[in-house]
């Protein structure tokens, strides 16, 4: 059943994202069959995973409940429903070139908005720099099956207004976001592979490189396993996506240092 409680002509139900696990802190004063909406929508301040961040724009609809500082917009409660956000793919680099018994590759990119304005307005707006890897093809070895396996275990990491989240498995900074990176690189993400192969590794850092031009670099290593050389080789991807809200420009996004 719709809201019935419309913003220009769209229901409140299209706008915002649906409820997940928690409330709104407060009631809003405005229900749906004899309900407040505070659990009908997911809210900003404790957001799930996919919908962190994800703001909308001003609706012009104000709670009418005193426990919410005057004139409180509902978008600046409740999350956007992300069916309203496109994701896309931004760039794709990737090699064929095999490790050595110890060494790394590395890929790294440049994420460059319009002005700085852009890029604050990009992340506020609950746009996201989503980077994922594979490796696929090469010889049959453990060394491969393992390193695939620690890529696809990873999923896709999101790196946001506020945070980094993965969809897999993994060590991620789930403070460290767009508003809080610095110009020294800074890890975002890290994993290992399985125990004969923990000195492999996948690790992601963030840095700004100017006020509208962020960096992202992505290393990929063998550490062989123990002291015995194994092969690690085939094809290896590194893959940049983004998602936007659909008012907000896609940054453009450029190899500085492409896998070999």
């Amino acid at each position: 059943m719709p809201s019935n409680i419309k913003a220009n002509g769209v229901d409140l139900d299209t706008l915002f994202a649906p409820h997940v696990v928690n409330d709104a802190a407060y009631a809003t004063g405005y229900k749906v069959g004899g309900v407040d909406i505070s659990n009908r929508y997911d809210p900003l301040a404790n957001a799930a995973n996919q919908n962190k961040g994800s703001r909308i724009p001003a609706l012009g609809i104000k709670t009418t409940n005193s426990s919410w500082p005057d004139n409180t917009d509902l978008a600046s409660i409740f999350c956007g429903n992300i069916l309203q956000y496109s994701t896309a793919a931004s760039l794709t680099s990737s090699t064929t070139t095999g490790w050595g018994s110890i060494s790394q590759l590395i890929h790294e990119v440049s994420v460059t908005f319009a002005t700085a304005q852009a890029r604050s307005d990009f992340f506020f707006f609950g746009g996201r720099i989503i980077l994922s890897a594979s490796r696929t093809g090469g010889t049959v070895s453990a060394n491969n099956t393992a390193f695939s396996n620690m890529l696809a275990n990873a999923g896709m990491i999101n790196f946001y207004d506020a945070g980094t989240y993965a969809t897999g498995t993994g060590t991620v900074a789930a403070s460290i976001g767009n508003s809080s990176l610095t110009s020294s690189f800074q890890q975002i993400y890290f994993t290992t592979s399985s125990a004969l192969y923990s000195n492999d590794y996948y690790k992601i850092e963030g840095r700004t490189s100017s006020s509208n031009v962020l960096l992202f670099r992505m290393t990929f290593q063998n550490g062989g396993a123990g002291f015995v050389a194994d092969t690690l080789n085939g094809t290896l991807t590194s893959n940049v996506a983004h998602r936007r809200y659909p008012a907000q420009a896609a940054p453009a996004v450029a190899n500085t240092i492409p896998l070999p």
